[in-house]
């Protein structure tokens, strides 16, 4: 069984409309922890980002929103599978945003 979390910096977990208002929207800087390693992070955090780009989009995907949403009692997974498929999407660009703020954190 697979599960999904999704928290975009504000805990946006099971409330697809906050996070469908989210948008592209990444992490600020307070909200980050310091001193994160961000050499250590970065090659996973592409390879998660192209592995998205591929399934943005998909049935495979679509199934897993309707399922999560499904036992959760939500009925705005189509709403929540646009959304998702947005941001995975632009993950890349969203990964390398990503870097840059926690990159800039001291």
């Amino acid at each position: 069984m697979l599960a999904w979390a999704i928290d975009n910096g504000a805990a946006l977990v099971g409330f697809p409309g906050d996070f469908i208002d989210a948008g592209l929207a990444i992490p600020e800087k307070p909200n980050l922890a310091r001193g994160l390693p961000v050499g250590l992070m970065e090659a996973g955090a592409y390879k998660a980002a192209k592995r998205a780009t591929e399934l943005a989009g998909s049935a495979l995907l679509q199934h897993y929103v309707k399922q999560s949403c499904m036992l959760v009692g939500e009925e705005g997974s189509d709403l929540l599978f646009s959304a998702l498929s947005n941001r995975m999407e632009q993950a890349t660009d969203l990964v390398d945003r990503y870097i840059k703020v926690v990159g800039a954190i001291k």
